[in-house]
C-alpha cells in the first residue's frame, strides 16, 4: 500500500550544527548550498567535521510526518486517555503504522496476546518478544528430542547388559 510521503528537500542536510551544539543551540539545522554545508548562524562545516563533532542527525519523525495509506480509512473508537497519551509518546511517528498493523494482525487472526501476570512472568524469563518465545519453544523441543534419544540408547545399552548376563542388569 502506498503511503504519501513528502519528497526529501534536496537543500536540508537532515543534521544539525555541532558548532552551534557546542554553544548551547542543540537544533540549528544544516543546510546544503552546492557542496558547501553551513547553519542559518552561517557556520559553514564539512562532512569530517560533522563525523568529528558528531552530529546529531534530524529524527526520521520530523521529517517524515505520518500519513495515512492511499486506501486507509479514518475510523473513531473510544480509548482512555491516559493509553492514548502514553501509546502517542511511545510510538511518536509511526502510531498510525503500529494500530494499523496491530488492527490486521487481530483480524485475520496471527496474533497471540499475552498481558498481565503472563508477560511478566516471560519478561522475567528473559523473553520480551514473539522471537524469544520462538526461541524458546524451539529449545524445547529440542531437548525433549535429546532427552528421548539418550533414554533410547540408555535402553539399548541395558538390553545389551542384559544379553551378556551382567548382575543388575
Amino acid at each position: 500500500m502506498p503511503t504519501l510521503v513528502k519528497e526529501l528537500d534536496p537543500s536540508s542536510a537532515y543534521t544539525f550544527c555541532p558548532i552551534c551544539r557546542q554553544n548551547g543551540n542543540n537544533s540549528s539545522p544544516i543546510q546544503r548550498d552546492g557542496h558547501v554545508l553551513k547553519c542559518n548562524f552561517g557556520h559553514s562545516v564539512s562532512g569530517s567535521d560533522l563525523q568529528r563533532f558528531g552530529a546529531d542527525m534530524v529524527k526520521s519523525g520530523d521529517v517524515f510526518i505520518e500519513q495515512p495509506t492511499i486506501t486507509d480509512i479514518k475510523w473513531s473508537i473510544w480509548v482512555n486517555p491516559t493509553v492514548k497519551e502514553r501509546l502517542e509518546k511511545k510510538l511518536a511517528g509511526r502510531i498510525m503504522v503500529t494500530i494499523a498493523t496491530l488492527l490486521a494482525a487481530l483480524s485475520d487472526d496471527s496474533l497471540v496476546m499475552i498481558t498481565g501476570e503472563q508477560a511478566a512472568k516471560l519478561r522475567a524469563m528473559g523473553i520480551h518478544n514473539g522471537a524469544d518465545m520462538l526461541a524458546k519453544a524451539e529449545s524445547e523441543v529440542q531437548t525433549a528430542k535429546e532427552r528421548d534419544d539418550c533414554l533410547n540408547q540408555i535402553e539399548r545399552f541395558m538390553q545389551v547388559m542384559k544379553a551378556a548376563q551382567i548382575p543388575g542388569a
